[in-house]
């Protein structure tokens, strides 16, 4: 172990040995290995890694700042376990236990209680794992588990929710059938092995889950549980603000009784590809308009050298954006837009490994030299990239992100620490995923030495590429012939562009945590301890506070420039889209460099101008900070990078109706209830009209007038933010004018002639969607209150009578949708079989039934919600963003969140009940979404004309 980790990593031995433990049953005593555990001397929380008698490994963390309670148990079995002859077994299990248990044998009673105690639940299936995982309010965390593991001793399998959740699989399939990346994998698995795993599909489908001659799915579901669902297979990671030794004993009463039949899981699948498969060139037609080169090469699984990392390490260096690296000379040569590298797929055997490279239409020709220059990039790597000082430069990275890590929400770290558990001892469960403590120079270049011609496929992915064949279940086009390419040798021209990244110059070095404001200043925060406006001139806003609770030595700088030129200006509006993109591709090449090193930035658009935050060590922050400031002053553009870049961004509008049909009716309520917004298919056009002549005086001028609004938190005393306010207003804010950005409007919902409206929005996509968004009374605490809250009440029931009881599709759920500072609710259905016109019926159904229940459980509801509002801010990131979105609302007391819950300890049941009769049942409310035609269309007014609908409705003005 180097000095550095010596330094930051200390094993803190939690207990060694055997203790005997309280007994579970009064006729057993159980024995609890505890064993010792590693954590950073920054982490505050408390671990206990037990084995319990059944020989289930559980990690107990306890956590008295906990914002919630958590629990996550992972199953080291998942789709790769299922049997040949039932694909998708393993994720209809997952399914099925959630539905009923002999001790609580109600389907749903289980997502009613954590969703009433202000809690979340998921689960997911992966190849090797399947993790179910829950969060909740602290009080309730013991009844919570004692539910949690009653799916790991007594499932019941109810035979009448066996068709439902059949069909609940069969949605889900069918609703990412379109999924460029699921269509991918579709076509790859023909190429594998049809012995190993990976060739199968994992999903799920009617199909595949239908009864068989001799046996039922019921039948085959029970035994594949029994066979497989075994304690000494399962990790459990439990989170609370308890004592240890009350969460173990939580924890031994209920999991111990998880029946141990000491399953083993085969360690090896047969060879992932056949003999003579490779190399193979494989061409696929893809749903969106991509075009994308991906060389995939086979390799050994390194999970047990994770103190080594070989793949990471090659994926780090290749995969570098820097000068001299692959991709700067492909996007130079006008052939590349983005590349990656790394492992992206792993089983108990095998592994792959992926360059992937985002292509131009030129690079699409030039492929071949692609492909060339890859492989003399690798020569490359193989002469001179394996040094000792590389791999020392990524451990001082990972000892600094393991020393100084953003706590993670109970929930996510509950469900990646139990699938650690699998991956690496105990002593380095937190700390194995940081781990550089062995160069192997030897273990390194062996696993470069697979990444070789005559051991890849190609995929070229493009619409017009040549295909033969489709699928059997994506339907996806494709195309496979043996052998690759010739390799040939780099033009001498190139090569000489192409080196290995050089030292970084963004790690930090000094890391001392600044305590207290230096004279000649007063200390500069309220006695609130909230930001204050420190710079307070006609063009620049200032906010500032320097951090005392998370004590960490990074800063999050926020920006929002509102520009004039964007008044009302659909052309400037989308070329400002441009501008983002393009300033962040002229930084691509500092991006990577300071990200490896924990600072990052980004610079995105908006319909008044455009955000720039940086975030991370503040160390090295002016460094970036100057570069970013260069560029923006600069606005050095190429008119090859600004065609690139502009027909980029055209395809990523026009690829946007091609996702998900429930996600791109969620982005409508915004183009409709939102002043300015516009839609991608008239940003489309008027960029397409846009000359780099226009573009280039767009550009020089874009600053005029613009109003600056900032945050500055964290590691800075109030002279640093000074200094860096001067130069920003010196160097960006010279250019005057007397146009004010304008004001931004959020529309009513209300119609006049007292129908609901409905936008129809028609999609290429087997499924169809239906969307209800009904807004609140008024943009006020009070009534966010009691959307907020009628909104928790409403989203576990409307999830199970919707999906569980309806079988209406796959995606379903209801969400609170705020626009600004105007609450919403939002209730959404996908489905592959059922019309619009029913789904409509169905959730007009029941809102209306609804009415009568909606003061049930409201105690339980209501102290939920006041619990989440009041969970403080697990970051520096997270309170940081707290306060910008009060800046951005005007609220430059900080109170809005107190008055929020102040608010809502006043709301009543017969204030609710009111609220809910008003807001919701009202259908001149109602703004209703769908990719299809309703058949009762007569009864809806239906928006025709987005600007015509903008221009008739009240709204509330923003700043």
């Amino acid at each position: 172990m180097s000095l550095s980790n010596l330094r930051y990593f200390r094993h803190t031995l939690i207990l060694l040995g055997l203790f005997l433990v309280a007994a579970v049953q009064a006729e057993q005593v159980p024995i609890t290995k505890i064993l010792p555990v590693g954590k950073s001397d920054n982490d505050n929380r408390d671990y206990r890694y037990l084995t319990l008698s059944n020989n289930l490994r559980v990690l107990l963390i306890s956590d008295s700042n906990a914002e919630k309670s958590a629990a996550a148990l992972n199953v080291h079995v998942g789709s790769h376990q299922n049997p040949k002859e039932r694909p998708g077994l393993a994720h209809f299990l997952e399914h099925m236990l959630f539905l009923g248990t002999e001790k609580y044998p109600e389907a749903g009673a289980y997502q009613d209680f954590i969703s009433q105690h202000g809690g979340t639940n998921n689960a997911y299936t992966a190849q090797e794992n399947t993790s179910y995982f829950f969060d909740i309010e602290h009080s309730s965390l013991e009844p919570a588990l004692d539910r949690f593991a009653q799916f790991f001793i007594t499932p019941l399998f109810h035979t009448e929710y066996i068709d439902h959740e059949k069909k609940a699989v069969d949605a889900e399939y069918l609703a990412k059938i379109n999924d460029d990346d699921r269509r991918e994998w579709d076509v790859y698995r023909n190429l594998f092995n049809p012995d190993h795993p990976a060739a199968n599909f994992s999903v799920g489908s009617l199909e595949s889950l239908a009864d068989m001659e001799g046996h039922s799915i019921r039948d085959d579901l029970i035994a594949f549980y029994q066979n497989n669902y075994s304690a000494n297979l399962m990790t459990l990671a439990v989170l609370g603000n308890r004592k240890l030794d009350d969460l173990q004993k939580m924890v031994e009463s209920r999991f111990a009784a998880i029946p141990n039949k000491n399953k083993v899981i085969a360690n090896s699948y047969p060879k992932l590809f056949l003999p003579n498969i490779l190399p193979a060139s494989v061409n696929i037609k893809p749903v969106k308009e991509l075009r994308q080169l991906n060389l995939v090469f086979p390799v050994p699984n390194y999970s047990d050298n994770y103190k080594t990392k070989p793949l990471y390490y090659l994926g780090n260096l290749l995969g570098n954006e820097g000068a001299g690296s692959l991709l700067a000379l492909l996007k130079n040569l006008g052939w590349a837009e983005s590349l990656s590298a790394g492992e992206f797929y792993t089983s108990r055997h095998d592994s792959l490994f992926g360059i992937s490279i985002k292509l131009t239409k030129e690079g699409l020709t030039a492929k071949d030299q692609i492909v060339s220059a890859v492989f003399d990039y690798l020569k490359i790597t193989s002469l001179r990239g394996i040094s000792e000082w590389r791999f020392t430069e990524m451990q001082q990275i990972a000892d600094l992100n393991f020393r100084f890590h953003d706590k993670l929400p109970a929930i996510d770290s509950v469900t990646e620490l139990s699938q650690s558990m699998h991956d690496y001892a105990a002593v380095d469960v937190l700390w194995g995923s940081y781990a550089y403590t062995q160069f192997d120079d030897v273990l390194i270049k062996q696993a470069l030495s697979h990444l070789r011609p005559d051991n890849v496929f190609i995929s070229t992915i493009a619409p017009d590429v040549a295909t033969t064949r489709t699928t059997a279940l994506y339907k996806a086009d494709f195309s496979v012939k043996p052998g690759i390419p010739d390799i040939l040798d780099l033009k001498p021209i190139y090569h000489q562009r192409l080196w290995l990244p050089e030292r970084n110059i963004f790690i930090p070095k000094n890391l001392v945590v600044k305590t207290s404001s230096m004279l000649p200043f007063q200390e500069m925060s309220s006695a609130k301890n909230t930001p204050v406006l420190l710079v307070n001139s006609e063009q620049f806003k200032l906010w500032f506070l320097q951090d005392k609770k998370f004590r960490s030595p990074k800063a999050e700088l926020n920006f929002r420039f509102k520009l004039p030129a964007l008044n009302n200006s659909l052309g400037n509006t989308a070329r400002t889209q441009l501008f983002a993109a393009m300033l962040t591709d002229q930084l691509n090449e500092y991006a990577y460099p300071a990200s490896l090193a924990g600072l990052t930035f980004n610079i995105s658009a908006n319909a008044r101008g455009f955000d720039v935050n940086v975030a991370g060590y503040t160390d090295k922050q002016n460094l970036l900070m100057n570069k970013i400031l260069n560029a923006i002053v600069q606005a050095d553009f190429s008119e090859a990078r600004f065609e690139k870049l502009k027909d980029d961004l055209i395809r990523e509008w026009h690829n946007e109706d091609k996702n998900l049909p429930y996600g791109v009716l969620a982005k409508k309520v915004a183009r409709l209830q939102y002043m300015p917004y516009w839609g991608v298919k008239e940003y489309i056009d008027v960029l397409q009209r846009t000359s780099f002549a226009q573009y280039k005086q767009f550009s020089a001028d874009i600053l005029r007038g613009a109003k600056l609004e900032a945050l500055f938190y964290g590691n800075l005393y109030p002279q640093d933010a000074i200094k860096l306010s001067a130069i920003i207003e010196h160097q960006l804010l010279k250019k005057h004018s007397n146009r004010l950005p304008q004001m931004a409007k959020v529309l009513r919902t209300d119609n006049k002639d007292n129908k609901s409206w409905l936008y129809i929005y028609p999609l290429e996509h087997n499924d169809r969607a239906v969307e209800l968004y009904i807004q609140a009374l008024a943009p006020n605490v009070d009534d966010t209150a009691h959307m907020q809250l009628i909104t928790q009440i409403l989203e576990p029931e409307f999830y199970n009578h919707l999906r569980t009881e309806k079988q209406l599709g796959y995606v379903v759920a209801a969400s609170s949708l705020p626009i600004r500072n105007l609450e919403g609710s939002f209730f959404m259905v996908q489905s592959p079989n059922t019309s619009a016109s029913v789904i409509a019926d169905e959730i007009n159904n029941f809102l209306g039934s609804a009415a009568a229940k909606i003061t049930e459980n409201f105690a339980e509801n209501k102290a939920a919600l006041l619990a989440e509002l009041r969970e403080p801010p697990l970051s520096l990131a997270e309170q940081s963003e707290i306060y910008w979105d009060s800046i951005q609302l005007n609220d430059y007391e900080f109170t809005r969140r107190q008055e929020l819950i102040a608010a809502l300890t006043k709301v009543t049941p017969e204030t609710l009940r009111k609220y809910y009769e008003t807001a919701f049942l009202q259908k001149n409310r109602r703004l209703w979404l769908s990719t299809e035609k309703f058949e009762n269309q007569k009864d809806f007014d239906v928006i025709q004309n987005v600007a015509e609908y903008q221009q008739n409705q009240q709204g509330y003005l923003q700043p």
